[in-house]
């Protein structure tokens, strides 16, 4: 049930649920009532995934914090009744929720189960704020992370989606030991990955790279056109020498 100041919310119109959200969001200390109910309709499918969005940063931003918060995105998660949309934003707070946690062993082990599993768009929502939690030095992802990354990549079972979220982690990570990886699919123009591996190699690359990638700049597709040109342009302002 809507607290009295959000009485009659479910009969409103979005526009009106978002804006009276949004209104609500710079609060750090709403009452109880409104966190209770907040926290109850982000389980709520009648409502939109924005409405509910905005619910969910209301609540992040709140002190205190709510420590148990990730109970529900987990929750979320798990609820194939919720929409899709919905549940892969959930994966993407559990890891904005994951310092204030209460137990950040699970959440953890959550985000690598769905990294690990057989859905694409909830495994490459999960690389990448695994990632984002490993830049951020709260949890230690080490060569096991990057292994998983190139079976990912080498799998032909998995999306390509996914292989390409996970190729372009490579580049982002500086995981330079994949370079042989990246170089064979660069080299490759049957591949799917090729466009991200342009995009890793002026990440990872080096300067004997360039002869490599020069010649895309030609090619009929314009999004290699444009994945070759941002290559050199950081492989050059790199200055690096081959190695």
């Amino acid at each position: 049930m809507p607290p009295k100041s959000l009485a009659g919310f479910y009969g409103w119109p979005e526009h009106k649920q978002v804006k009276a959200v949004t209104a609500l969001m710079e609060n750090a200390h709403l009452p109880r009532d409104v966190r209770d109910f907040f926290t109850a309709a982000l389980m709520d499918n009648r409502l939109s995934s924005l409405v509910r969005n905005n619910m969910l940063n209301a609540l992040e931003n709140q002190d205190p914090v709510n420590h148990d918060l990730w109970r529900t995105l987990a929750a979320i998660v798990d609820d194939p009744k919720q929409d899709k949309e919905w549940r892969l934003f959930a994966v993407q707070h559990l890891g904005a929720v994951y310092a204030e946690s209460s137990d950040r062993r699970t959440v953890e082990s959550k985000l690598r189960g769905l990294f690990q599993g057989n859905d694409p768009e909830f495994s490459a929502q999960a690389m990448t704020t695994l990632d984002n939690l490993g830049g951020d030095g709260l949890i230690s992802l080490g060569v096991d992370f990057d292994a998983a990354l190139v079976r990912k990549i080498q799998s032909p079972a998995s999306d390509v989606s996914a292989r390409n979220a996970a190729l372009a982690l490579i580049g982002r990570r500086g995981v330079r030991e994949q370079l042989p990886l990246v170089r064979g699919i660069a080299r490759d123009p049957s591949s799917p990955l090729q466009r991200t591996a342009f995009g890793a190699l002026g990440q990872i690359g080096d300067a004997s790279d360039i002869p490599l990638i020069e010649p895309y700049l030609r090619s009929r597709d314009r999004t290699l056109r444009e994945a070759a040109k941002g290559a050199l342009a950081r492989l050059k302002a790199k200055g690096s020498q081959p190695g």
